[in-house]
């Protein structure tokens, strides 16, 4: 858990405990001339766009697959959308969202509009009404959100939120947001969310008030401007909540502080948590903030009501207000491993070069009473971090993840008990750490997204020590054909929409009736006799479903086949689930077939000279298999 080297008798801890001063946790400064070979604050922006977005910004889509100019369009366009394709709001478009709330955007989509070029300030979207919780709810993972403004109801009235992100890895860039009470953006059991180069403003509903908040969920914020907010970064401080902020210019119309972290004092005494003792100190589990600059002098810049489980590194960041104190403060509890350093203060820069350094226990604030060991993965404590040369949180895992745990604190401490849980099960439980390269877990056999790995210790003098990652594991694909006839685009002209690689000759597409063939109206139909066949390319392939309408109840005639290579097939049995017939005389067979092997790499349906043309027609397929 902590270097051997800084092992703490009781004389010592005494003695360190003597040289905290003040409700802030803060240890005994060391000023230095600055170092000029370093930069401090947000103008260390190394991104190569202006910090806010805007005009110069590089990154600007300037057209997409649906041009909306309407609010119709607009949501027409967001039931459409595909996986990969642009929603696009031209220059001057406003859309009027009024009396709409909680509007789904589905994963894969962009968003655009063109804030910034040539000085435009870009699309609006806005609603009047108060009570708007949220606008937009972003429930799909990869989607971007880039160059529109986003205008809420009011900064102060409850209760509005712009946009909630519950997907993963979901950009919002290069956008203005503002006059939202409750949140501009508020990130909700998500991870890697990336928040960049957006100029957020009036969000500051007392009590609440945030241009970003984090619950349960991780992000970057880089690079943004942030002005009249009562925090302008906030973080509910539950386990699997953290956030890096760097290079973000926050001014210094406050009505709280800026940066903050709660923890277990908050949502401890909730019954909806499940807290144990130790929880109570925590406050999430890492906050990197470092090249910002800091305008606020009325309130703190930054405050963590905790320790955080894993780490707190606050540096490289400029401090208008010259008073250190009011830079960095713990509330509740302090110790464990925060580290404040090489940051500058005041207008001339004044140089700390350390303020708070890592500790290895934790400490009530004000009364200096020990109260236990900390919990932070980088004082030698917990998982390695990396699978290999991957991260193991945050990355997308794909087969066989090592887990490697750091085994220094049996150095330091007698264990009794070293458990690692994977999802709430047991998958090791020993006296002693696990050898390094001993545990490896099978990625394919777990579900795709977003998995827990725990490790608890527990050790004399009763204490429990306890670290969680959460990783990513994507080890699948999937795509669906619903068989859909060619379109027509004026910007693209005719578009195919067809997936196949190969298909006989003898198909054409049916878009009549639909209520006869369930609601389905785009489908496939055999027009000659004789066998036809359709071919799709599906690497790894595991499972396929086929939706087919018969004039009778049975399959005869569908055959499904898997090839390596498509010189030699085999052939794949299928599963079949009967509905009907309807009022029309049509069934509606369910076809599931799935694969045990992963090698193969191409679908092929054929139709059989059984079935004549016409008596089976094609609705959709669903594909999915091994990346």
């Amino acid at each position: 858990m902590w270097q051997l080297a800084n092992r703490v008798s009781i004389i010592c801890t005494i003695i360190l405990i003597t040289l905290l001063t003040g409700a802030g946790g803060i240890l005994g400064v060391f000023a230095s001339e600055p170092d000029l070979s370093q930069s401090y604050g947000a103008e260390a922006n190394p991104t190569g766009e202006p910090i806010g977005g805007g005009v110069g910004y590089g990154k600007v889509i300037t057209n997409g697959d649906f041009l909306v100019t309407s609010r119709e369009e607009f949501l027409d366009a967001l039931q459409k959308a595909a996986p990969g394709q642009v929603i696009y709001l031209p220059p001057h478009v406003e859309i009027d969202l009024t009396g709409w709330e909680n509007v789904d955007i589905p994963g894969g989509i962009t968003i655009a509009g063109n804030r910034g070029m040539s000085g435009a300030a870009g699309p609006l979207i806005y609603t009047n009404q108060l009570q708007t919780f949220p606008l937009f709810n972003v429930t799909g993972a990869d989607v971007r959100i880039t160059g529109i403004r986003l205008r809420g109801p009011s900064p102060a009235v409850p209760d509005s939120i712009a946009i909630r992100v519950m997907g993963h890895h979901v950009e919002i860039d290069n956008c203005e947001i503002f006059n939202w009470s409750y949140a501009g953006i508020a990130v909700l059991r998500a991870l890697d969310a990336y928040i960049h180069h957006n100029y957020i403003h009036n969000v500051r509903r007392p009590g609440l008030g945030y241009p970003v908040v984090f619950d349960t969920a991780t992000g970057l914020v880089e690079a943004n401007i942030f002005d009249y907010y009562r925090h302008a970064i906030a973080a509910t401080g539950t386990k699997g909540t953290g956030y890096e902020a760097c290079y973000n210019i926050v001014y210094g119309n406050a009505i709280s502080h800026a940066f903050d972290m709660h923890g277990g004092t908050d949502y401890c005494p909730k019954p909806t948590q499940s807290c144990t003792p130790h929880d109570v100190f925590m406050a999430g589990d890492y906050l990197d903030i470092h090249h910002n600059t800091f305008y606020i002098n009325d309130y703190d810049a930054i405050r963590i009501r905790g320790v955080a489980r894993d780490y707190v590194s606050v540096h490289h960041n400029w401090f208008i207000n010259p008073n250190a104190s009011r830079a960095f403060r713990f509330y509740y509890y302090y110790g464990g491993n925060a580290h404040v350093y090489d940051n500058v203060y005041g207008t001339e820069k004044r140089l700390i070069a350390e303020a708070v350094k890592p500790d290895p226990f934790i400490y009530a604030v004000g009364t200096n009473i020990l109260q236990g060991p900390a919990d932070p993965t980088q004082i030698r404590f917990g998982f390695d971090g990396t699978s290999g040369t991957e991260p193991l949180s945050g990355a997308a895992h794909i087969g066989l993840l090592p887990i490697t745990v750091d085994g220094t604190i049996a150095d330091l401490v007698a264990l009794r008990l070293v458990r690692i849980l994977l999802d709430d099960s047991v998958i090791y439980q020993e006296e002693d750490i696990p050898p390094s390269g001993s545990i490896t877990i099978d990625t394919t056999q777990l579900s795709d997204g977003a998995h827990n790995l725990i490790v608890k210790i527990d050790f004399d003098p009763g204490f429990t020590m306890q670290q969680q990652l959460q990783f990513y594991v994507k080890n699948r694909w999937s795509f669906q054909d619903y068989l859909l006839p060619p379109s027509y685009s004026g910007w693209f002209g005719l578009i195919d929409n067809s997936r196949t690689s190969a298909a006989s000759s003898g198909w054409d597409y049916a878009t009549d009736t639909p209520a006869a063939f369930y609601n389905d109206g785009d489908r496939l139909v055999n027009t000659e006799a004789g066998t036809q066949y359709l071919i799709w390319e599906t690497k790894r392939l595991q499972s396929v479903k086929a939706v087919v309408y018969s004039k009778t109840p049975q399959s005869q005639g569908i055959l499904f086949a898997v090839s390596p290579d498509q010189e030699v097939w085999y052939p794949l049995e299928y599963q079949m689930t009967l509905i009907g017939p309807n009022a029309a005389g049509w069934y509606q067979l369910e076809l599931s077939g799935a694969l045990n092997h992963a090698d193969m790499q191409w679908f092929r349906l054929t139709l059989t000279d059984e079935a004549g043309p016409g008596d089976i027609q094609l609705g959709e397929l669903h594909f999915s298999g091994l990346l």
